[in-house]
């Protein structure tokens, strides 16, 4: 499944700090719950941002994290989990792509697989109270939201992107 959001950005300047500025997210998903979450970055302040003192190419590390919010909204009540990622860069030449990965260096990209580096069943996705979300996918094409915020030290956090009714099985 793949799945497209977009989000809308004004860069804006409080007290001398920009603010990260992000396009939207996009969600791909070949492997139960482990997924690809993309990022799209169209903001010259942004991309300098995230490649300040950075060599770019694929899979390396660049600045700033990405906090993740999934929610399944097939279970009863919703269950909503948030998680902190790294950011890695997704392909060489296009420097305004990324994606996310609990990994903490650069990591080698040898088949596609390696990008579904958001597993969902992960006990380090968290409810409000600091449990384990409990995210996992019970059947075939339950339903996830999910929404994305950048950070990097020295900036505002970026607008928020969102991505809507994205099917996820588990099977």
């Amino acid at each position: 499944m793949l799945g497209l959001g977009s989000s809308l950005f004004t860069e804006s300047v409080v007290g001398g700090l920009s603010a990260l500025g992000i396009v939207g997210i996009t969600i791909f998903d070949i492997d139960d719950e482990n997924v690809a979450v993309y990022i799209l970055v169209t903001d010259a302040t942004t991309v300098a941002a995230l490649y300040n003192g950075i060599t770019p190419g694929i899979g390396n590390k660049v600045n700033g994290t990405a906090t993740l919010t999934v929610t399944n909204t097939t279970a009863d009540p919703d269950k909503v989990g948030t998680d902190t990622f790294n950011i890695f860069q997704f392909q060489d030449g296009n420097q305004n792509l990324f994606f996310l990965s609990l990994a903490t260096s650069d990591i080698t990209i040898s088949v596609a697989q390696d990008f579904l580096a958001v597993d969902l069943t992960a006990a380090t996705f968290l409810d409000s109270g600091g449990s384990d979300a409990e995210l996992d996918a019970s059947g075939s094409g339950e339903e996830y939201n999910f929404s994305l915020v950048v950070n990097i030290d020295g900036f505002i956090e970026s607008n928020t992107a969102t991505q809507t009714g994205i099917s996820i099985d588990a099977n």
